[in-house]
């Protein structure tokens, strides 16, 4: 794990949020195909398809062809060039305005902190520390005592869920489910409507 702290933890700080990198601060899908686009192609002459990215990419280059954009879809020029999700940066700065910690935590690899960094900055997201290369990101929340998490990993999500912790979510096809399944996670179709939600998360734990 790589970890990069811009502000170290606050003494008044009212909570932590744990927040999610792609497709949470930024339209992870619509990078990846823009890049397989331009090293393949021969492959991807057409818009995507609306399901299933990933493997409609891999069906045609192989996992490990899908694999290898990966670098250079965490880097900061794609990053920058399709840019943070609508309402994504406001939401972190207004997480910084009610009083939370914003830790970034991703499961893209130690390597790609640097870009990463690069990016958020950039972007002006509001972050005070970066963490790659999770294998869980609940059980470091429940051990450091982070009430909130901002994801869209389904199983990240339900583990958050029944750990207890403030789950929440921006509404894609494979959260669908998860969210079915546990009522308790919050989604909305966008930021401006999440928003609020992870405000309100916010203030449950500095009063909890």
């Amino acid at each position: 794990m790589r970890v990069i702290t811009r502000h170290a933890a606050r003494t008044d700080d009212r909570a932590t949020v744990a927040w999610d990198v792609d497709s949470t601060l930024w339209d992870f899908l619509a990078g990846f195909y823009s890049t397989a686009q331009a090293r393949h192609a021969e492959y991807f002459p057409h818009p995507p398809p609306p399901d299933d990215l990933w493997d409609h990419v891999a069906s045609r280059i192989g996992e490990a062809g899908a694999q290898a954009l990966l670098p250079e879809v965490y880097s900061a020029e794609v990053m920058g060039r399709h840019g943070a999700l609508p309402g994504a940066v406001d939401a972190t700065l207004a997480a910084r305005g009610a009083g939370a910690r914003v830790v970034i935590m991703t499961a893209r690899p130690p390597e790609a902190a640097d870009e990463t960094a690069l990016f958020l900055d950039q972007a002006g997201v509001a972050w005070d520390e970066l963490r790659c290369g999770f294998d869980c990101k609940v059980t470091a929340c429940v051990a450091e005592g982070f009430g909130v998490i901002v994801d869209d990993h389904s199983g990240t999500l339900e583990k958050a869920a029944v750990a207890g912790l403030e789950a929440l979510t921006i509404s894609w096809p494979w959260t669908a489910d998860v969210c079915l399944r546990y009522p308790q996670i919050v989604h909305a179709p966008d930021w401006e409507r999440l928003t609020p939600a992870v405000l309100g998360a916010i203030e449950r734990i500095a009063r909890a």
